[in-house]
């Protein structure tokens, strides 16, 4: 955003983190993701690394989800051990950000690293479902994402196709997936698998 001053101050020693998290949380109550730019926007008692710092945290407690599209980050609220009946959803067509579909419920391990996955859908302007799959490193930076793993007719059935996944078609998944590009250009869709 022209014009603002961004607070890349170092962590605070003197702010607890639980507070941090208690406000980015506050911010997705009702929302399906919102992009992390608006937490440094809209959270402006903290630096902008302190909210990152509150962002992982909660990543690592598994109450958040965090995944690339285009360049930008975004945070989703993590369905992991929500046993409430799914809200209502809205229809994605107009925003064109892929959703959270699935979170697997335990991390993957490989090469000494622990990968947090997640299914990732978009909806196409047909109406069918794209789906593919997301690894984040839980202690670290890194995310691997695979091309398209499947297309669906409806959100219900990439949920479906996402809630059987095995662990050995996650492991082959991983070995495929590529890092993401976290410098692309916020216009480019190169990063992302083809779901057309």
């Amino acid at each position: 955003m022209a014009g603002r001053a961004t607070r890349s101050a170092p962590p605070s020693t003197d702010v607890e983190i639980a507070d941090v998290e208690r406000r980015i949380l506050e911010r997705l109550t009702g929302k399906d993701a919102v992009d992390r730019q608006v937490f440094f926007e809209t959270i402006p008692e903290f630096s902008n690394a302190d909210v990152e710092r509150g962002i992982k945290s909660l990543e690592h407690k598994r109450k958040i989800v965090r995944f690339t599209d285009r360049g930008s980050v975004w945070i989703a609220p993590s369905r992991v051990g929500d046993t409430r009946e799914p809200r209502e959803r809205r229809r994605t067509r107009a925003s064109g950000h892929p959703e959270v579909i699935h979170e697997h419920p335990h991390t993957l391990a490989r090469d000494g690293h622990e990968y947090i996955v997640v299914v990732l859908g978009i909806e196409r302007e047909d109406g069918t479902w794209g789906g593919w799959l997301q690894f984040r490193d839980a202690q670290g930076d890194r995310t691997m994402r695979t091309g398209q793993e499947t297309s669906q007719p409806s959100r219900d059935a990439l949920e479906y196709w996402a809630s059987g996944i095995e662990d050995v078609y996650l492991e082959d998944a991983l070995r495929r997936a590529t890092p993401e590009s976290g410098n692309a250009s916020a216009n480019s869709r190169r990063d992302a698998p083809s779901v057309r």
